[in-house]
């Protein structure tokens, strides 16, 4: 069973530069990778973790774009959502005897403190910021 939040923002422009820009400006590899390169063409950071010891429970966070290497190539971007999830998700491995109604509110609440915590402030804020600015 799994719990999803999506976060929509709109975008005319590069989704994986703005991504790449926002979130990992000073990040080492990314340095290197680009340091002779003609731009990003995919940052999607996908983090999925555990809450359990037996990795019954995960909560996952992803960001994705939505730009082709053709608006790339010819520099003409149509507005397109940029999305950013949250998932929280429970496998049954050994305790298929779950009330399914509380675990479905055991991940709702999940994913609310993932969006409020993590989502909201380091993801959807600072991308809405970097679109605000660009425009």
């Amino acid at each position: 069973m799994e719990v999803a939040f999506g976060f929509d923002l709109e975008y005319r422009g590069n989704h994986d530069q703005l991504v790449a820009d926002t979130l990992f400006p000073d990040h080492r590899l990314l340095g290197a990778l680009t340091q002779e390169s003609e731009g990003v063409i995919d940052c999607q950071p996908f983090f999925g973790v555990r809450l359990t010891h037996d990795c019954e429970r995960q909560v996952y966070l992803e960001v994705k774009g939505r730009t082709s290497t053709y608006e790339i190539r010819t520099g003409e971007f149509e507005p397109a959502t940029l999305s950013i999830y949250v998932t929280a998700r429970q496998y049954w491995g050994h305790s298929v005897d779950q009330d399914l109604v509380v675990v479905h509110r055991d991940l709702l609440a999940i994913a609310q403190k993932y969006a409020a915590d993590c989502a909201v402030p380091h993801l959807v804020q600072p991308l809405a910021t970097a679109i605000a600015s660009r425009r």
